[in-house]
């Protein structure tokens, strides 16, 4: 089990603010460090050493050491069965909360933690969570950690930068929330990432860490919104085995040939979409194993997004979903056709094997005679 918890917590590390500093130790008869000071981002940085359970708990002493080692706003995730008594837990909560730091409890256990450790987390502002399962542990830490503000909401004075893309005048904010930008997000002000835009299958979803003008929301939706496609391009998918992209561009009567159009799928890099005649590009997207999404550029606006379903691997395709064909494929291994109509039990056709009944007739005869012997006996 101890085992599984430092796993756990090693598998939490990916999920927090990657510039976040991260400790991680383990306690009991001493606090003990093996990641410390590590920003999350470097995951690899965090393997655990070979632990091995050993003396008694000494919460108290662990957790007084976190306390006076706090200079800056801290989160707390403690991982422990909690069946220990601390000493002056309201005091130790004042020390917690006067360095601005919570402390969240993931208890072990079946059973509801000591007194004195809950009155610690619930003085501090945090929760806990009872999970006896090892198997998910993993799930409820990051559930945990999904509600935890690694920095509570800042009071206090910053400048908001825009880009010159954004039209908005800068201005100084009060109140905001720590933030970090996510792969793949695109930022709208120069000094941090207070405000940012991603794209979400199809469309596109922003964030703001501070409570935003009416000018500011304004601007902000125009800076999400998808635009309508361009009338000069046709985009026209064929979704066979494989999927063929076309796509036409026009400009009033005459042809664009010098186009750089490009298609993505999924993650993968970009591949550009070859002239084939005047004004017409197209090219063919090999068989996705799973459901993709693909995305038509012309440098970097967005013609087009496309849904490219997950295929069975081509030397299915001669058999698709036609019925002769199942039905002979089906026919030459022995077996038949399931029909979504039915809902009877599979009729297996087994082969057929000969058996010679003489023995078991002349067994069961010498029994027969055996038995008759003994009844006129008696």
């Amino acid at each position: 089990r101890l085992r599984q918890a430092v796993d756990a917590a090693i598998r939490l590390i990916p999920n927090l603010p990657p510039s976040d500093s991260v400790r991680i130790g383990d306690f009991s008869d001493n606090l003990h460090w093996w990641a410390d000071e590590t920003a999350a981002s470097n995951a690899a940085a965090f393997a655990a050493p070979l632990l091995e359970a050993h003396g008694p708990t000494n919460l108290q002493h662990a957790l007084i050491g976190v306390v006076n080692e706090s200079t800056t706003p801290t989160e707390v995730l403690l991982l422990s069965d909690a069946d220990v008594t601390l000493n002056q837990p309201d005091q130790l909560a004042k020390k917690f909360t006067g360095q601005r730091t919570r402390v969240d409890l993931l208890a072990l256990t079946d059973r509801p933690p000591n007194e004195t450790v809950a009155q610690l987390v619930q003085n501090t502002g945090g929760k806990i969570v009872e999970s006896a399962d090892p198997r998910r542990w993993s799930d409820d830490l990051r559930n945990m950690a999904v509600g935890i503000d690694a920095i509570p909401q800042h009071h206090q004075l910053m400048e908001v930068r825009y880009l010159p893309a954004a039209g908005l005048n800068n201005r100084t904010v009060n109140e905001w929330n720590s933030t970090w930008p996510k792969s793949g997000a695109i930022v709208l002000t120069e000094n941090d990432p207070r405000t940012a835009r991603w794209m979400y299958g199809t469309g596109a979803v922003g964030a703001i860490s501070f409570s935003p003008t009416l000018e500011e929301l304004a601007a902000f939706r125009r800076w999400l919104a998808i635009p309508a496609r361009e009338p000069d391009f046709s985009v026209d998918w064929d979704d066979g085995s494989p999927s063929l992209l076309t796509i036409d561009a026009t400009h009033g009567d005459a042809y664009r040939n010098d186009l750089q159009l490009t298609v993505t799928i999924g993650n993968t890099p970009s591949i550009a979409v070859p002239l084939v005649v005047p004004g017409r590009y197209r090219i063919a997207i090999p068989s996705q194993r799973e459901p993709a999404l693909a995305v038509v550029r012309q440098a970097n606006r967005i013609l087009d997004r496309h849904v490219i379903a997950g295929r069975y691997p081509p030397e299915f395709d001669h058999i698709g979903n036609n019925l002769p064909a199942l039905q002979s494929f089906a026919d030459s291994s022995g077996g038949s056709v399931i029909s979504p109509t039915q809902h009877g039990p599979i009729d297996f056709h087994w082969p057929a094997k000969t058996m010679p009944l003489s023995s078991y007739f002349a067994t069961a005869g010498a029994l027969l005679i055996a038995t008759a012997c003994w009844v006129k006996r008696i």
